[in-house]
C-alpha cells in the first residue's frame, strides 16, 4: 500500500477498490514467484520466506 501511495499515478482520495487491487496484485506476484521457485506442495512457506528475506538484504 505504501508503494502504491507513493506512485504519481494515484489520485486522491483513494478508493478501497484501488487499495484492494494493489494488495491483491502484490500477493499474486509473490505466490507466482514462490511457485516458480518451488512447485512442490510442501515447504511453500519456507520458500516464500526465503524469497522475502533475499529481497530485504
Amino acid at each position: 500500500v505504501f508503494a502504491y501511495l507513493m506512485e504519481s499515478r494515484v489520485s486522491l482520495p483513494m478508493k478501497d477498490e484501488a487499495i484492494f487491487g494493489d494488495i491483491s496484485n502484490t500477493i499474486k506476484k509473490a505466490l507466482e514467484n514462490t511457485h516458480k521457485r518451488n512447485s512442490d506442495k510442501k515447504q511453500i512457506c519456507k520458500t516464500a520466506f526465503e524469497i522475502a528475506l533475499k529481497q530485504l538484504i
